[in-house]
């Protein structure tokens, strides 16, 4: 294997019924752990809390319940059912409200993206909490089964996905366990009947408003016509796709380390190994680096490949280079979303990173200021010659700026496409502009015609903070 796994299982089986076995991590002295299971009151969650109590983890379990606050007096029914039920059980509960709908708005998420992304950072926050205040491991432990995994594979099968993700829902990943990946809606129905627990529907759950949904009630009921053992079927498949999932990124990582001559790749001869073989290989190297390839980057890495020899590697600040030639790819991060606010003194944070000083001075102070002030980057603007407001925003398309002793007026795009600064770098950047347009842009300093002369008397300064002297 080319990999350990972080954590060791034992198996338990449950002792009423014929239900399929659960992993979960040892719980010992000399490496003590705490479950902490997300239970929205469904009947998964019901059952996968009653089953850990059942094999004896109460004294070292607690229960979260996050209410996204979607459905009115149905998602406070919910978790008062789920408050209920652990006070019933005597199992610690922490309960917690988050308006999703007013997050996902702001973050520009689907309802479901944001609910599931919420729920693992509140997840994620108290685990850390309980780490501090027991001294013990915590495992967030969830109730995904085997129909969930199988509407994840089929949803990202609709959408396009590689072996990996059709590999379906890891079992352990980071601090989150999902112990009943092997059980199927069914069995947990029926372990709910054997041990009458009682649970709530959501019914959301009930709509095909939602992807997933249409997935749940229309797709897999039409598969199961075709194969009645269709869960037992997927079981297998799931199977045959991790061990060659497995197999492709040993595979992999075997080649890159290989090639490797430090943070390089020595690509000569790439051209000629298995296509498959060389997705996996750049897959493993870019994740080195915190990098997560999407299609469109492997296709520029395999233009590329035919048209460059050499080496390629990525720089300390994420960026690919090959040869002498510097490749920007834009999908290599996160997007960044616009932002635009007025400008005002104090600190700014950039969200490229640099921190600035933002301060109006007069004649008397800012005499010296161009001794003590070296970097020709910072911002120095003539307040008599700013039209209206000024705006610390991110560029648009058709800005343009004419910088001092250049003799030629620019649009932004030109002006980065030149200084080589990445597409990505280009939303990160400042821009400064009153009425009239741009006044200057982090990185180039200040426009011709708002720049400060022997007869400016108020000047607004922009100053990278590490670039600031004691007064």
């Amino acid at each position: 294997m080319c990999k350990e796994k972080r954590i060791t299982h034992q198996e338990e089986e449950v002792e009423s019924g014929c239900f399929p076995p659960v992993s979960l991590p040892e719980l010992t002295e000399e490496e003590p752990a705490f479950l902490l299971v997300g239970l929205s009151g469904g009947a998964d969650s019901v059952a996968l809390t009653h089953l850990l109590l059942q094999m004896g983890y109460r004294s070292r379990m607690a229960a979260c319940h996050v209410n996204h606050l979607l459905r009115g007096e149905e998602s406070e029914r919910d978790m008062e059912f789920v408050q209920t039920l652990c006070q019933s059980w005597n199992l610690p509960c922490y309960c917690y409200r988050s308006d999703v709908k007013a997050l996902a708005k702001e973050k520009k998420l689907t309802l479901e993206e944001c609910g599931r992304e919420e729920r693992y950072r509140i997840f994620q926050d108290l685990a850390r909490r309980i780490e501090e205040q027991e001294g013990k491991t915590v495992w967030i432990v969830t109730a995904h089964t085997l129909s969930d995994d199988l509407e994840t594979v089929l949803f990202r099968f609709a959408r396009g996905s590689g072996l990996r993700g059709l590999c379906g829902i890891p079992e352990a990943r980071g601090r989150i366990l999902r112990p009943l990946l092997n059980w199927s809606r069914e069995e947990i129905e029926r372990y709910c009947k054997e041990y009458r627990l009682r649970f709530v529907t959501d019914s959301s759950n009930l709509s095909n408003e939602y992807s997933r949904n249409k997935i749940r009630h229309i797709v897999v009921p039409a598969l199961r016509e075709i194969n009645p053992s269709l869960e037992k079927t997927f079981l297998s498949t799931r199977q045959i796709f991790r061990e060659e999932n497995d197999f492709l990124t040993c595979c992999g990582e075997q080649e890159q380390k290989k090639r490797r001559d430090g943070t390089a790749i020595d690509v000569s001869g790439l051209e000629h190994i298995h296509p498959a073989l060389r997705k996996r290989m750049w897959d493993c190297y870019l994740k080195e680096f915190g990098i997560t390839p999407s299609f469109s980057v492997f296709s520029w890495l395999e233009d590329m490949l035919h048209q460059k020899r050499g080496k390629l590697m990525i720089d300390r600040t994420r960026q690919i280079v090959w040869q002498e030639e510097r490749v920007w790819v834009e999908a290599l991060s996160q997007p960044v979303p616009y932002f635009e606010e007025p400008l005002s003194e104090g600190l700014y944070k950039s969200k490229s990173g640099k921190v600035y000083k933002i301060q109006t001075l007069s004649i008397t102070s800012s005499q010296s200021f161009h001794k003590v002030y070296k970097n020709l980057f910072d911002i120095f603007l003539d307040c008599d010659k700013i039209y209206g407001n000024l705006v610390i925003r991110q560029k648009k398309d058709g800005d343009r700026i004419k910088l001092p002793y250049r003799g030629c007026t620019k649009s932004l795009k030109k002006l980065f496409q030149e200084a080589g600064v990445s597409p990505e770098e280009r939303k990160k950047r400042f821009v400064l502009a009153d009425e009239q347009g741009v006044v200057a842009v982090e990185g180039f300093g200040a426009s011709e015609r708002a720049m400060c002369s022997n007869s400016t008397t108020r000047l607004i300064a922009i100053t990278e903070k590490e670039n600031i002297h004691h007064e």
